[in-house]
């Protein structure tokens, strides 16, 4: 596996993933397509990761604010380090320091970033619910 910028050619695989990993179908909301995809991700830097010449995962953030927006991995891969590759890619890029938002619902993204070192703060709520902030500590569990 490796982690890589995003390329052009990438668009398709990561709308499918952010569809099937971000929870948008079980609220009922529409898939994501091409044009949600550049639109939710607009003015962020992404990074792939990829085997073999297939997209694994994806996350994006928000250099100037050191923001961690999307960080999804195909459930069919999940477990297997896809997750906490992109995340030290992403921290070595912001160059630590970085914070993201998680929704307070999401005990398993909870756990995982608690495993990578990250605290968790009080947030607020949004149209899904409440969510969390959640900065790097500097430990790893």
């Amino acid at each position: 596996m490796r982690i890589r910028d995003f390329a052009a050619g990438d668009v398709d695989a990561c709308a499918r993933i952010l569809t099937l990993a971000s929870g948008v179908i079980e609220a009922g909301w529409p898939p994501i397509d091409i044009p949600e995809f550049r639109r939710v991700t607009k003015a962020e830097e992404i990074l792939v990761a990829e085997r073999g010449g297939h997209v694994l995962g994806f996350l994006t953030c928000y250099r100037p604010h050191r923001f961690i927006h999307h960080l999804y991995v195909d459930p069919a891969y999940w477990r297997q380090g896809i997750g906490s590759a992109l995340l030290a890619a992403a921290q070595v890029l912001l160059d630590g320091g970085a914070k993201l938002k998680c929704r307070q619902s999401d005990l398993a993204a909870r756990a995982f970033y608690r495993s990578q070192g990250w605290d968790e703060h009080p947030g607020g709520r949004d149209d899904r619910g409440p969510w969390l902030w959640l900065k790097q500590n500097g430990r790893r569990g």
